[in-house]
């Protein structure tokens, strides 16, 4: 039997980036995911764009509830071409209501995924509610080195696609003066996959590259100096 196609549409002016991980997990639980778009201010919106695996759609800030209109358009239009038989929405504003009731009307089956603070409305729209930050545990603060591998693969990552991974050994070694087998892992690659909250490493070959996860590192109490 073939899986049903799912669509995600993620209010990044209403969700924190923190929960990246979760969202995505999550919409893929609920049927082959065809496409997953995040819509607001680029100019605002940072660490959404930098998650792997997202579009993200600028929407121009300075007009009242600009993000909430370009995705319901968005949305509508892709609902009436067919394009997909679920919609997984990321967001608690109520403003939603009336798209999440008309996609119902035209048989498309809802997924919200909101905070603790979806009002009541909002979750009935729906028909299913999962409240994210639910059931994961705070994540343990990001080390000095892990943001020092950061700043890294942000400098010398293209369009999201991370930094190739033998040149992130040479530049620990350079920049930092930090060798792999200085490490208790004994690897970059080993290093980075037992922080999977943190980063993301391509399969073993010569063009494997490693990104950070901007949800690990998201909120105030992360972004410490890495001097």
């Amino acid at each position: 039997m073939t899986a049903p196609r799912a669509a995600l549409f993620i209010d990044a002016e209403n969700i924190s980036p923190a929960h990246a991980d979760s969202i995505l997990r999550l919409a893929r639980g609920t049927g082959q995911l065809v496409s997953a778009q995040a819509y607001g201010d680029a100019t605002r919106q940072p660490a959404w764009r930098q998650v792997p695996g997202l579009t993200f759609v600028h929407v121009e800030g300075s007009r009242p509830c600009a993000t909430d209109i370009r995705l319901i358009v968005d949305a509508m239009h892709q609902a009436a071409e067919g394009r997909w038989d679920r919609l997984c929405l990321a967001s608690s504003d109520q403003d939603y209501i009336p798209l999440l009731t008309a996609l119902r009307a035209m048989g498309r089956t809802v997924t919200l995924l909101g905070e603790a603070k979806a009002p009541p409305a909002l979750r009935a729209a729906s028909d299913v509610f999962l409240e994210l930050g639910a059931e994961e545990p705070p994540a343990a603060a990001p080390s000095r080195l892990d943001l020092k591998v950061r700043a890294l693969i942000a400098e010398h990552s293209a369009n999201g696609r991370g930094m190739p991974l033998t040149s992130l050994g040479c530049q620990m070694s350079q920049k930092h003066g930090v060798a792999a087998k200085s490490l208790v892992e004994g690897t970059w690659r080993s290093y980075a996959k037992a922080r999977p909250a943190l980063f993301e490493v391509d399969p073993p070959g010569e063009d494997a590259r490693i990104r950070f996860r901007p949800s690990g590192f998201a909120g105030p109490a992360r972004l410490t100096s890495v001097a």
